[in-house]
């Protein structure tokens, strides 16, 4: 590959590869582990402007990501649109070997003539590729994505419903928000979090009374480590629980009205936001019993 004549936009270099003819590559040493897991990530801006394709062999899409080992990664593929015409794709592969292998995209003679830029070969260790934030030229520090849907109305059940959470806490020096349900204030929501002793906590605020439901769970979860939590709710009884535990109940407390969620935060504004991963996220339009709850949980 030679550099781009025209870089990608908002970088300041690129690389250039052409057309299947010769079979091109731009890759970068990198250590790895035997059984971890890593995830391959670029930025690609095809010629065409139209979306790159993604290969899972040698002969399928505009190229590969050529990953540990010497091996091909299709572990979650992603091509997601940042601007434009500008793509970050990711896939991973998990490390038959400790070695150091050439890693970055491959693009064979037996895939697509489409032509393209790459820049920025990225490898992390996990099972998917970390959110992409703009440094615009600057270092910036890394904060936790909090993902809201603006409106609720189509799936959530007012009087009653179940939340189930799984995921893996990296930090736990504070309060760590699962979820807040809400009116887009923090007087009508219902809301849970890990505590600073990664206890599992389950909260319910309306307007007219203030605090209805504050349950604890008794036993708790160490950061790092994967854990599955259960919130339901249903006027005059709201239960919770951390992998599976005691059911922690609250017999008495009417529902909030909320039009808004948010994952991985306890407040409308997005505070105390969830560091880990989020795994899992489930809803049910009724309130589970304690058993249920349970094995939801395990």
């Amino acid at each position: 590959v030679v550099d781009a004549a025209t870089p990608i936009a908002g970088f300041s270099q690129s690389l250039q590869f052409g057309d299947n003819s010769v079979q091109r590559s731009a890759r970068k040493l990198i250590s790895h582990t035997i059984g971890l897991t890593y995830t391959l990530s670029v930025f690609i801006q095809m010629d065409d402007g139209i979306a790159p394709a993604l290969g899972t062999s040698a002969s399928t899409g505009d190229f590969y990501l050529y990953g540990p080992d010497g091996g091909i990664c299709t572990l979650n593929p992603t091509v997601t649109n940042i601007a434009g015409s500008l793509y970050r794709v990711s896939a991973g592969r998990t490390a038959l070997a400790t070695t150091s292998t050439l890693m970055g995209p491959i693009k064979a003679t037996t895939q697509s003539a489409r032509t393209f830029r790459v820049i920025g070969i990225q490898v992390e260790a996990g099972a998917s590729a970390s959110s992409y934030i703009p440094t615009a030229g600057s270092a910036v520090i890394r904060q936790p994505d909090v993902l809201t849907a603006s409106s609720i109305s189509p799936w959530y059940n007012q009087s009653e419903g179940t939340v189930v959470f799984e995921g893996i806490a990296n930090d736990l020096s504070a309060s760590r928000g699962i979820f807040v349900i809400s009116d887009g204030t923090n007087t009508e929501r219902q809301y849970a979090n890990l505590n600073s002793s990664g206890a599992f906590v389950s909260t319910v605020n309306t307007t007219a009374g203030g605090l209805q439901s504050a349950i604890t769970t008794a036993n708790t979860t160490p950061v790092g480590a994967v854990f599955r939590v259960g919130h339901a709710y249903k006027a005059n009884n709201f239960g919770a629980v951390l992998n599976g535990g005691v059911v922690g109940t609250d017999v008495s407390g009417s529902l909030p009205v909320p039009n808004q969620m948010k994952l991985g935060a306890v407040t409308a504004s997005g505070a105390f936001p969830f560091m880990g991963y989020a795994r899992r996220f489930q809803y049910y339009r009724n309130a589970f019993p304690g058993p249920q709850l349970q094995g939801l949980s395990r």
